[in-house]
């Protein structure tokens, strides 16, 4: 953390979580009509819905709620380089997209458009597929394939992505953000740029990753300072342009050198970044996904649509499988009162230390001397005469760290 601070530039203090909203705009579907397979757009949350969905959770006194707008804007769908900003037909208007980020901002939170700048599919927006591209070694296009876990094998059916050549991103993130500034978006998500480095072997680039990162630290000092910027799994290198991260690990390896897992990123970023763990409700436990985010100071994530599910089987937003909104807004209410509850108690303050204690509770402590206590086992616990439920969490004040 002192690095952060005194290198890097961070800035430390304290800063209370928040509540992390994914939601999916569109998604490209292939169907059959007429005995022709032909891709459709098929909208998954609109902004009309998108709103609707904020003003439940207003109504249940859930605030300060960050939205991160995913596969929502024509560039996104056709598979191209983000340049114009404009949502996909369907998903709404940019005044639509404007008011939703009013009313995000006045209730303590931020509108993050999703726009990947690195990996695309097609070329055009001023990329070349052929000319702007990074390549291998052998100066063969460094193609990007697919890879199910439940395989380990290329996708044989499967699109093949490319990369954008480092030496361009400087210019294509200053076009993105001269963009956002004319329409008015105050805020982004830049896709992989902050979390993929590569090289590019072109015969005229021949860049390793280390040059190739000065491009990337080139492409995001381009931010203008009334545009704030939410990273996914970010790299050390991207930390000072960022105003939050989501997606962070909450777990080790769990490979059979590891003895447990120590939260050890999450205490070094806790008062210098706003940060949030894996989407709990894409995991196997909501009740889990909480008490990782209390363990760790984290925000509470959610990744939602505000259709049908079923819309995105045979997609490649497959991964969807619980992603209904309507299923889990109840959920979120409820996470979202208790996680209030603790945050209040810890004030935002960084993590002081962590703790795995007898009968593997852990004793998060926080800068200001609240503690809480997390037990995963199926059966209450008491330590240091602290009594843990089973499956739940305790909070108290034990002075300051």
């Amino acid at each position: 953390r002192g690095y952060l601070t005194e290198t890097l530039g961070l800035e430390s203090g304290a800063s209370m979580p928040g509540i992390y909203l994914d939601v999916y705009g569109a998604v490209r579907k292939r169907e059959s009509f007429l005995g022709l397979p032909l891709e459709r757009t098929k909208i998954l949350s609109d902004t009309e819905s998108a709103a609707a969905l904020l003003d439940e959770l207003e109504a249940a006194g859930v605030e300060d709620v960050s939205l991160r707008y995913l596969s929502w804007s024509r560039d996104g769908l056709a598979r191209r380089v983000e340049k114009s900003l404009t949502p996909a037909g369907g998903v709404g208007s940019r005044g639509e997209l404007l008011a939703l980020q009013k009313r995000l901002e006045k209730q303590g939170g931020r509108l993050y458009l999703d726009a990947e700048l690195q990996l695309f599919y097609k070329g055009g927006n001023g990329v070349s597929g052929f000319f702007d591209i990074s390549r291998s070694l052998s100066n063969a296009p460094a193609y990007q394939y697919d890879f199910p876990l439940s395989t380990g094998l290329r996708k044989s059916n499967g699109e093949r992505g490319l990369l954008l050549s480092p030496a361009k991103l400087p210019s294509i993130a200053q076009r993105l953000f001269a963009r956002a500034e004319k329409e008015g978006f105050g805020g982004l998500s830049l896709g992989t740029l902050p979390g993929t480095l590569y090289a590019d072997y072109s015969s005229g680039v021949m860049a390793t990753r280390s040059k190739s990162l000065e491009w990337v630290r080139q492409a995001l000092e381009k931010r203008p300072e009334g545009i704030s910027l939410l990273a996914d799994t970010p790299n050390l290198y991207a930390l000072p342009y960022l105003a939050g991260a989501v997606n962070l690990p909450s777990s080790s390896s769990r490979y059979d050198a590891t003895d447990r897992s120590v939260p050890f990123l999450q205490m070094v970023f806790s008062g210098l970044l706003d940060y949030a763990l894996s989407p709990i409700n894409l995991g196997a436990d909501p009740q889990a996904g909480l008490l990782a985010a209390l363990e760790t100071g984290a925000g509470l994530h959610y990744a939602l649509l505000t259709g049908d599910n079923h819309t995105v089987m045979g997609t490649r937003l497959d991964y969807l499988t619980s992603a209904e909104a309507a299923d889990w807004l109840e959920t979120v209410k409820v996470q979202a009162a208790q996680a209030a509850a603790v945050w209040e108690k810890t004030g935002g303050t960084p993590l002081h230390s962590h703790a795995v204690l007898e009968g593997g509770v852990t004793r998060t402590l926080y800068e200001n001397g609240t503690a809480v206590y997390i037990n995963r086992g199926t059966a209450d616990r008491e330590v240091n005469g602290v009594r843990v439920p089973a499956g739940g969490y305790t909070v108290r004040q034990e002075g300051a760290a």
